[in-house]
């Protein structure tokens, strides 16, 4: 079994440096990561899970948009203004980007409407469903470097995050990106060829 201490302590993401591989300290959303087993078989696997003892604290949560902007909800990440980000982080609270867009007169609009219809909408969150499953295959070679076969597009940007998180050399990370049916920009990035390993 493994869990987040068996991992560099390192924040990595796609814009906000925000993520850890698996929960450290404290669990931020339902679902994330905390420990992971590797077995010989699925019997010994289910064993090894039944064996998991958990201890957790509860904590307020966030639960919808409207609560995490209020400047006086929990913190989901209280040392945000810790973090390294690709673009500068402007916020506060659990704001982090703030963005205004204003394109024409509104109120204009709205006083030369013939009917005007005021609601409020929300959705669920929606991704892209590939045919294939999002998987992936690793082992250490015989000569110590780690081999990892995935269903991406981006066998060189997954690379680079695994030295990053991992804190390896890239020339020790050979990821090879086996056949996928579609991507949609969700088979790009960890945790650029279709099929070409990532070193010869």
């Amino acid at each position: 079994m493994i869990t987040a201490q068996d991992f560099p302590d390192i924040r990595w993401g796609l814009v906000i440096h925000d993520e850890t591989v698996m929960a450290r300290d404290k669990i931020r959303y339902i679902g994330e990561p905390l420990a992971a087993v590797a077995a010989v078989d699925m019997e010994t696997a289910q064993q090894a899970l039944d064996l998991i003892d958990l201890e957790i604290e509860e904590l307020p949560g966030v639960f919808t948009f409207e609560q995490s902007m209020d400047l006086q909800a929990p913190l989901v990440h209280e040392k945000f203004k810790e973090y390294t980000s690709r673009l500068p982080m402007k916020g506060e609270g659990n704001i982090c980007f703030q963005t205004r867009i204003k394109k024409g007169d509104v109120h204009k609009g709205f006083s030369e409407s013939d009917v005007v219809f005021e609601d409020t909408y929300t959705m669920p969150v929606v991704h892209q469903a590939p045919l294939e499953p999002r998987a992936a295959l690793a082992e250490v070679d015989p000569y110590g470097r780690l081999q990892v076969w995935c269903s991406t597009s981006r066998a060189f940007n997954i690379r680079s995050g695994l030295a990053e998180v991992l804190r390896l050399p890239m020339s020790n990370i050979r990821v090879t990106g086996v056949r996928i049916a579609e991507d949609s920009g969700g088979k790009e990035r960890s945790p650029s060829s279709r099929s070409q390993p990532s070193w010869p």
